[in-house]
């Protein structure tokens, strides 16, 4: 790597750490609620006229969540690392990779309003409240899943002197939020809401090949072997957790076939079997003792000397 190149991935680094740490989160101002839901690869919003003590509380919840987010404790996302103990969870833009579901979000106020006969047959995959009178500058709190509960039911009865039957769907909004976005930044409560949203969608499967060909250029994997390990790569949310994982920790920068030996040969790994001619085998039989050996996740016991391999793990805060 350049002194060039290092120097960009540096102040790109600084610049991305100083907005995570402005953790100026408005929650005042004109407030839009939309319902999304999914059709394949698109999403489809709604927007949902509201006022009066359900906007009230709504807000109050997003002041609840900023102020959390302000006075708490955060974590860098890593797709292989769980939140842990950590208040949040600190996450890039970057990471919103469904498109779709932030076309719809930008959108807001202009989407075509909510038809109570439209939502009766829709799953809604999240809703969300927009606060902020700037374009620009908006405070977007999003809850992953259907808030529609009752309208599911046969049949549904209010009391009002006299029981009438409900006909029209019933939102039941819960107290807390998934997802905070800003221009600042991105943070989540909720480490696998976060990513049914945005990570584990058709949008972004559509790039599991972009990622494999990504990871041939940083190691010498076989070539013959990329097309079923990105198969295996995008039906697998644990092995695409890894791999994603894997792109972004720098030390696969500097792995070359003579340390990858070394490392395989100190796991109990046969050079043979899994680098033969120099280039990573990535056959079927293969792949998950080579991407833990890549993301670090064999070790040997302190005591026993015996191998073991770490499923997921969480980094250690000393």
């Amino acid at each position: 790597m350049t002194c060039s190149s290092k120097e960009e991935k540096r102040n790109t680094a600084q610049k991305r750490k100083s907005r995570l740490e402005n953790t100026n989160i408005p929650t005042s101002g004109s407030a839009t609620l939309i319902g999304a839901w999914r059709t394949g690869k698109k999403v489809h919003g709604r927007y949902i006229r509201f006022g009066g003590d359900l906007q009230s509380e709504l807000q109050r919840y997003a002041k609840e969540a900023a102020e959390r987010i302000t006075t708490g404790t955060g974590k860098d996302y890593d797709p292989d690392d769980e939140k842990g103990e950590a208040d949040f969870l600190k996450i890039q833009h970057e990471e919103l990779q469904d498109t779709a579901v932030v076309e719809v979000l930008k959108k807001a106020t202009t989407l075509q309003n909510a038809d109570s006969r439209e939502l009766k047959k829709k799953k809604l995959a999240f809703y969300s409240l927009i606060l902020g009178d700037n374009p620009e500058r908006r405070s977007i709190f999003i809850k992953v899943g259907n808030p529609i509960k009752l309208a599911e039911k046969s049949l549904v009865g209010i009391f009002d002197n006299s029981l009438t039957q409900i006909k029209d769907p019933v939102f039941q909004f819960e107290d807390n939020w998934d997802i905070v976005i800003t221009e600042w930044g991105v943070w989540s409560f909720n480490q696998k809401a976060f990513e049914r949203l945005f990570k584990e969608t058709e949008v972004v499967l559509a790039r599991t090949r972009e990622w494999v060909e990504k990871l041939a250029t940083l190691i010498p994997i076989a070539e013959e072997d990329i097309e079923g390990f990105a198969e295996r790569v995008r039906s697998n949310s644990h092995l695409r957790a890894k791999v994603t994982s894997l792109l972004r920790k720098p030390h696969i920068e500097s792995l070359d076939t003579k340390v990858l030996r070394e490392k395989m040969i100190s796991r109990g790994l046969d050079p043979e079997v899994y680098m033969p001619n120099g280039t990573i085998s990535l056959k079927k039989e293969n792949q998950d003792h080579v991407i833990r050996l890549l993301n670090e996740d064999l070790f040997s016991g302190d005591f026993s000397g015996e191998q073991y391999a770490a499923s997921k793990k969480s980094v250690r805060k000393y």
